[in-house]
């Protein structure tokens, strides 16, 4: 059976004399068929396609899936593993590179494929054919959306199903500004066209509807219309997650704040848009309860949201000390770390400092802080061997016998392990280090004693200890 689509398309391509000819055999011998066309050629309106048709449910609800059944098809079949130019003004210039003559050649075949369904939605639409012109684009949209296109390279861009999201979502916002006015729908077709698409998207995926939204925000324009959709969503146990700004659209549109809060606390802080909505809220109606939500939004966006919560938290707050250290954090300015300073204890900034992977920053902190026993724990650490010509120099004023100790065992660790020219590098150059910095202390100096009579029975560790004036 052909689908809507293939139906319009034939009889569109047929010539009128053809249709002519047909009609008279179907009607002449069929009084009630006659009877039904005698009565819509009385109430033709030559303007109605200008204008905008009634709504017809049941062929809204069919246009709505089989266009989405034949769009998924089209483009799952769609394939952009190899592309080359069709058209002379798409071949590869001197100066462009592959890549990019092929996403070229790409986005105009997927451009072209979309035209030739776009051009079916535009002609609805010629005809006065709104809603099924809405229906088609519905059904295309759930389509892009769950469609497996097959674009290895991401010639489309990282998403090739966002790529025709993008295509269709501009239509529809068009579409909807056009031909939905605000407030001049009627809202028992807004809530037919509900009907139909919640029961179309339960068996998809409920989130298709965010796609819908431009057409709610224009023809939901009464409290009770956004009531009557609201209840129509509970009954159909859509969660609010999965809906948000579609609930914040319905919800505000109630006019009743409360039921508008609540259905944004319940989500919060998971989506970052409604977040920053609801934060607001609290900035301007209850600022007694910003600083706990804003904190709270802080822990999942940290700096994301920074811009729009800097000058609304009181300077020396928790939350104004996060931000800084948060911004500490990402930039390793020592700057912005001093400001959240001024507010923390030094076990907290200590304890900011033993989260920082950046080695020059973690010491920066620290030896401000004279936290010379925690920068003495990384020494002794396995890890820090690599390290140790920055975090010794720092603390031997203070645990002199400890910078010894620590050289010692990674010098006895080397003769041991890595007997080769390789090792006896480093072995020298941690006896000079140590020389360097404990300068005039007998147990070094005895250490390095030691490392020169064994060298006398190893000319490559002599000649190492030689190089560095040892």
């Amino acid at each position: 059976m052909k689908t809507i689509i293939e139906k319009r398309e034939f009889i569109r391509e047929v010539d009128v004399d053809k249709k002519n000819d047909f009609l008279f055999e179907l009607l002449h011998n069929n009084e009630r068929l006659m009877a039904r066309f005698e009565e819509f050629v009385k109430d033709y309106d030559p303007l109605a396609s200008t204008t905008k048709r009634k709504l017809n449910p049941l062929a809204f609800e069919d246009e709505l899936i089989e266009t989405y059944e034949a769009f998924k098809e089209g483009l799952s079949e769609l394939d952009f593993t190899e592309v080359t130019p069709r058209y002379k003004h798409l071949q590869q210039s001197e100066t462009s590179t592959e890549s990019k003559t092929k996403a070229d050649i790409a986005q105009f075949e997927a451009k072209e494929f979309y035209g030739a369904w776009q051009s079916d939605f535009l002609y609805e639409i010629s005809s006065g054919y709104i809603y099924q012109a809405l229906a088609m684009v519905y059904g295309m949209m759930a389509a892009a959306i769950e469609a497996e296109i097959t674009d290895p390279e991401h010639f489309l861009g990282k998403s090739a199903n966002k790529f025709f999201i993008s295509l269709l979502t501009e239509d529809l916002q068009s579409l909807i500004t056009n031909y939905f006015e605000v407030g001049e729908t009627d809202p028992k077709d807004v809530l037919t066209i509900t009907d139909i698409t919640l029961n179309f998207v339960k068996k998809h995926n409920i989130g298709i509807i965010n796609h819908y939204l431009p057409f709610f925000e224009n023809v939901v324009t009464s409290p009770e219309l956004a009531d009557s959709i609201i209840t129509k969503l509970k009954d159909n146990v859509v969660p609010v997650i999965v809906i948000p700004e579609l609930t914040d659209l319905l919800t505000s549109r109630t006019g009743k704040v409360a039921e508008w809060r609540s259905a944004m606390e319940s989500i919060f802080p998971e989506n970052y848009k409604m977040t920053l909505k609801l934060l607001n809220y609290y900035y301007n109606h209850a600022p007694e309860e910003f600083d706990h939500m804003a904190m709270n939004a802080f822990k999942r966006y940290s700096l994301e949201i920074e811009d729009f919560i800097e000058n609304k938290i009181k300077q020396g707050s928790p939350l104004y000390c996060q931000l800084w250290l948060a911004k500490a954090s990402e930039s390793k300015s020592f700057s912005d770390y001093s400001e959240a300073r001024k507010y923390i204890t030094k076990e907290e900034s200590i304890n900011f400092a033993k989260e920082q992977e950046d080695i020059d920053f973690k010491l920066q902190i620290l030896t401000n802080e004279k936290a010379w026993d925690e920068i003495l724990i990384m020494a002794k650490s396995k890890q820090s061997a690599n390290l140790l010509h920055k975090l010794l120099p720092i603390i031997v004023e203070y645990h002199p016998d400890d910078c010894y100790q620590i050289l010692k065992n990674n010098i006895v660790h080397l003769f041991r392990h890595q007997r080769h020219r390789e090792g006896y590098v480093k072995l020298a150059q941690y006896l000079k280090f140590g020389q360097t910095i404990l300068e005039n202390n007998k147990q070094m100096e005895d250490l390095i004693a030691h490392y020169q009579d064994l060298s006398q029975k190893l000319p490559a560790l002599k000649d190492e200890l030689k190089n560095y004036g040892l």
